[in-house]
């Protein structure tokens, strides 16, 4: 299932991870990563990971959302209508925006 919202602030809870894009030791604690940019979202949409969410402008939508729709989980689209709200949310200018949170899959004893 899919769920798009579009983003009327900067403060939902469930942005955090964007938002601490540069602390990476804070997303492997949680057992998430950060996938940036076209091609990397593509290839963790169509891959086994699990996917958190997604984040990206409006202009983005129509091309993620049948991979989005394809996936067995419920993920949040939070969807951005200018790319300087995006950047003001992760603190840095991204070039195209687009970006999804992924589960790192669990790790088995050796």
């Amino acid at each position: 299932m899919l769920r798009i919202q579009r983003i009327e602030t900067l403060d939902l809870p469930d942005l955090a991870p964007y938002r601490t894009l540069r602390r990476p030791i804070e997303h492997e604690a949680q057992g998430i990563f950060v996938a940036e940019g076209e091609k990397v979202v593509h290839r963790l949409l169509e891959s086994h990971f699990q996917v958190v969410s997604a984040l990206l402008p409006e202009k983005w939508l129509g091309e993620f959302e049948p991979l989005l729709r394809a996936r067995p989980e419920d993920i949040p689209v939070y969807v951005v209508d200018k790319k300087h709200v995006l950047e003001s949310l992760v603190g840095f200018s991204m070039f195209q925006g687009v970006m999804a949170v992924g589960k790192f899959p669990l790790r088995f004893p050796q």
